[in-house]
């Protein structure tokens, strides 16, 4: 929206500086000029920095954490803290209205295609629980996991847990400026943001200030939830309650755009998702799989049949191969 171009699924081959500019050489083939470089890749934020050339002394320590979902251990809205003997604290979670999230672990991986939860964690996840709550659970109540790794900053701790969650920002300015980030989390994105632009526009010999402090997110410009749910309910009435909640909590505001002019969601893979929110993921939110949008943009994967994952994955790819054919006649 603010002029950006977004390249997703695109890998970084090697960048070098010349003159100055950084080029970037990228995976399918072309390459990108650029007067600064942020290095935010997370977990892979070393490997960026051997792509380009630079030695660092700063380092991460990838830390694995890895929840499970079960069927909901308790009525209302409310989240639990769970203190453990270990002296960490375990949450159990209301997740996606009938389910509860617990989480989380923390292991030291060697990489960050390593984030795959293992038995042993779900037996600690299961044992935390258990000490709170009548409802026991074992492996087999749980109906879904997943893992990320924490990308964090090697401040020398000895264990994972005592591992600084504070982010630090390195300034290479030997030429081109590249600006890497270790360590950070989603809940100081913002703040993040502000140091990384203000710290980079000094040495690019930029004037900055912050643009997006006050700023609602996408979606989020609304004077209130209720309000805006009975809004929804009443322009887009073939919307059942369920559904209406639902994609008015995940899209907000940018819900009118998506349902303007509709009828209905369009031809259903299951009783909560239809071709019209598909469309909308694969055409604004970057979504190219099944997976993408079962998993990683709606959660719906966890209410959905294996034949009903099937349709969306046909139609999706009928979806994309399009897309792509175009795309290549456009280029």
């Amino acid at each position: 929206q603010h002029g950006a171009t977004v390249r997703t699924r695109t890998g970084l081959v090697s960048a070098r500086r010349a003159g100055d500019v950084w080029i970037a050489e990228l995976s399918d083939g072309s390459s990108a000029t650029a007067r600064t470089m942020i290095n935010a890749a997370g977990p892979w934020v070393a490997q960026l920095l051997a792509k380009a050339g630079i030695n660092s002394a700063a380092a991460v320590r990838l830390i694995k954490g890895s929840h499970i979902i079960v069927p909901a251990l308790f009525d209302g809205e409310h989240a639990y803290m769970l203190q453990q003997p270990d002296r960490r604290i375990v949450f159990a979670i209301p997740y996606q209205g009938n389910k509860t999230l617990i989480g989380t672990t923390d292991e030291p991986v060697e990489k960050p295609e390593d984030a795959k939860i293992s038995a042993a964690e779900i037996d600690y996840l299961c044992a935390a629980t258990n000490r709170y709550f009548k409802q026991q659970i074992g492996p087999a109540d749980v109906v879904a996991t997943y893992s990320g790794v924490r990308p964090l900053y090697d401040d020398g701790a000895s264990e994972a847990k005592a591992v600084t969650r504070d982010y630090v920002l390195e300034l290479d300015a030997n030429g081109p400026p590249l600006l890497s980030v270790f360590g950070g989390k989603i809940t100081t994105a913002r703040h993040l943001a502000e140091e990384a632009v203000a710290k980079l526009g000094d040495a690019a010999g930029w004037e900055t200030h912050p643009a997006t402090r006050d700023a609602a997110l996408p979606g989020g410009d609304m004077a209130n939830f209720a309000g805006f749910l009975a809004e929804v309910r009443t322009r887009h009435a073939f919307l059942d309650a369920v559904n209406a909640e639902r994609m008015a909590r995940a899209y907000g505001t940018m819900l009118h755009e998506m349902l303007a002019g509709q009828e209905s969601l369009g031809q259903m893979f299951g009783p909560m998702l239809g071709s019209v929110e598909v469309d909308w993921l694969i055409d604004r939110e970057w979504a190219m799989t099944a997976d993408d949008i079962l998993w990683r943009r709606t959660k719906l994967g966890l209410e959905m049949t294996a034949g009903q994952v099937v349709a969306v994955e046909a139609y999706v790819g009928g979806r994309i191969g399009v897309s792509q054919t175009e795309g290549e006649k456009d280029r």
